[in-house]
């Protein structure tokens, strides 16, 4: 599935199996992109496969290339283009900014279920 990191104090294992609770949001984020597509006429098959390349290619780089998110994002977020548009909306400014907070949460959930 990917590579082993290895977390060298129990807070590391836990906050980084804390952050696998965010991948279904990403899905989910493509499912409602493919399906906005679908609703401009592009077939369903074509729709899922953009929007997970699109995302693959995002990725990607940061795998690849460049690892600094936040430079990447000013990267894509073009003054006036459509990335700096779309992520300075308020629901998604909103996600972005209660994104610590929930994982905090999720933290807490995962340890509250260890014995």
């Amino acid at each position: 599935m990917g590579d082993v990191y290895e977390a060298t104090t129990e807070e590391q294992f836990d906050a980084v199996c804390a952050t696998t609770g965010t991948i279904a949001t990403y899905f989910a984020l493509l499912r409602k992109t493919a399906l906005w597509l679908e609703g401009r006429e592009v077939a369903a098959d074509q729709a899922n496969e953009y929007v997970s390349k699109l995302l693959l290619g995002a990725i990607t780089t940061a795998v690849l290339g460049d690892t600094d998110l936040l430079k990447l994002a000013d990267a894509h977020a073009t003054k006036g283009g459509l990335n700096e548009f779309f992520l300075n909306q308020p629901a998604t400014s909103n996600l972005v900014e209660h994104v610590p907070e929930l994982l905090d949460t999720l933290l807490a959930r995962l340890k509250a279920s260890v014995i």
